[in-house]
């Protein structure tokens, strides 16, 4: 008996060493699997992969290694030795499944082994990727930039909204310095982008569901085109039977015209050379023109089933043409051009774009570095006088003041897209072109109840003291 003991100690004493050095894992598909789909902790690795991505999310640093079984994350705790990494590199990672605020694969050792063919990525679709279907792997996707920002929540972030025909797919690089990459000038440009597909459950945004992480600005390639110049792409005429849909699809155009309204500070209203009414939102270093003048933009297409817009657009004065004189405005109600007089409002679309009259008395002002507007109001219905270009006016109107107002009139919409099925109309407006567009009828008279009372009161108290005395 004893003999036997002592022969299952000395078994033990030999197994165990084993034991603790072979893995449970070794290989990336096989970690994936027990790391996000089981789940289940204490389980070791050892794998040899290709580094297919390099990615440095808020709370740690992660490889993405791919081998031929498949693709997996595996974090880094801290550098090793100090080592560099580079996709495309081949390394031998161990470590362990462990569990932090999720279950992740804890990488305690590395060893570089030498620089292999960095794994293809696959071209994939929108479509594709809210199916998940491309959850942690390698992918590409390539369309039409809609918008690029540096994220609210991490400066050093450069986020990238790309549409192609089946919807919109988002991508983040980290940017250092944060202004390394040109933004608003890409903007409609034909991208392709290579990545790994993440999720955003433990994102700042976790609606967003899936996320394109770039390791490199070299991941980012923009095709070449003619009309990438400024000012050199195709015509917005060419867009009059374009479905919306179809233009969601398409890069930058441009018109060019008179600028008849210019409000909401960086928006602009243009009558075009060939008849037609354009809005252009500019981009936020575009100073808009003053009314009046003439002047060419570009910008992405939109439309709200209206008319075609332009948004991130940029703006340049052109040469003045022979010069039209502005029709004479037309005397008009509050009440006929909003309907707001009823219990729902009917816009009157035929004054979209036209000089109009209004009269009416000031019931609130707006003076914000977002915001410069009047409130007008005929006694039956209200609309807001937008004076962006003419913050002067401001200084000298007050509660209460009876106004004359001569102004484009326009109206605020939304834009179809894939999240706005349908365009609804949002607030109008009437813009003057000048600050002589404004005239004071009346002012107050300085005898107000308030000062009445304040008057009479005053009066009674010396009466008061006169009889005291």
């Amino acid at each position: 008996m004893r003999a036997f003991a002592i022969l299952c100690l000395f078994s033990l004493s030999v197994t165990i060493p084993f034991l603790a050095s072979a893995a449970d894992i070794t290989t990336a598909a096989e970690l994936d699997r027990i790391v996000f789909g089981e789940k289940l902790t204490n389980r070791t690795f050892r794998l040899t992969a290709s580094v297919a991505a390099i990615c440095t999310p808020p709370t740690r640093t992660s490889l993405f290694l791919q081998d031929a079984s498949g693709s997996t994350y595996v974090h880094l705790e801290e550098p090793f030795d100090g080592t560099v990494l580079f996709p495309g590199e081949i390394v031998e990672v161990s470590g362990i499944s462990s569990f932090s605020d999720h279950v992740y694969s804890k990488c305690l050792s590395l060893k570089k082994l030498g620089l292999g063919v960095l794994p293809k990525a696959n071209l994939v679709t929108s479509a594709e990727i809210q199916a998940g279907s491309c959850l942690r792997k390698r992918i590409r996707v390539e369309g039409i930039v809609r918008d690029a920002f540096m994220d609210e929540f991490d400066p050093a972030n450069l986020f990238l909204a790309i549409c192609d025909e089946y919807g919109i797919s988002y991508a983040s690089l980290k940017t250092e310095p944060p202004t390394a990459l040109p933004l608003t000038r890409n903007i409609g440009r034909r991208i392709s982008v290579t990545g790994v597909c993440t999720g955003t459950s433990r994102h700042p945004r976790p609606q967003m569901q899936y996320l394109i992480s770039v390791s490199s600005p070299s991941d980012i390639e923009f095709f070449k085109s003619t009309s990438d110049a400024p000012f050199q792409s195709p015509p917005v005429e060419n867009l009059r039977q374009k479905h919306p849909n179809d233009l969601l699809h398409l890069g930058r155009h441009r018109t060019s015209g008179r600028v008849i309204a210019v409000w909401n500070i960086n928006t602009l209203l243009l009558e075009t050379f060939s008849g037609m009414l354009v809005r252009a939102d500019l981009e936020q270093d575009q100073s808009p023109p003053p009314c009046g003048s003439f002047a060419e933009v570009e910008g992405l297409p939109e439309t709200d089933f209206i008319r075609i817009n332009l948004s991130h657009a940029l703006c340049r004065l052109i040469d003045r043409p022979a010069d039209r004189m502005r029709a004479k405005p037309e005397n008009i109600s509050v009440s006929k051009l909003t309907g707001l007089a009823t219990d729902r409002p009917k816009f009157d679309y035929s004054y979209f774009g036209k000089p109009v009259r209004i009269c009416g008395q000031v019931v609130s002002i707006s003076n914000t570095k977002s915001e410069r507007q009047i409130h007008l109001s005929d006694g039956e219905a209200l609309i807001r006088i937008d004076v962006s270009t003419h913050p002067d006016l401001l200084e000298r109107i007050k509660v209460g003041y009876e106004l004359a107002v001569s102004g484009t009139f326009v109206i605020d919409t939304s834009d179809y897209n894939f999240t706005t099925p349908f365009p609804h109309i949002t607030d109008c407006a009437v813009v003057p072109w000048t600050d002589t567009d404004i005239t004071i009828l009346k002012k107050p008279s300085w005898w107000t109840p308030a000062r009445l009372f304040a008057l009479l009161g005053a009066v009674s108290l010396i009466l008061v003291a006169i009889v005291i005395w």
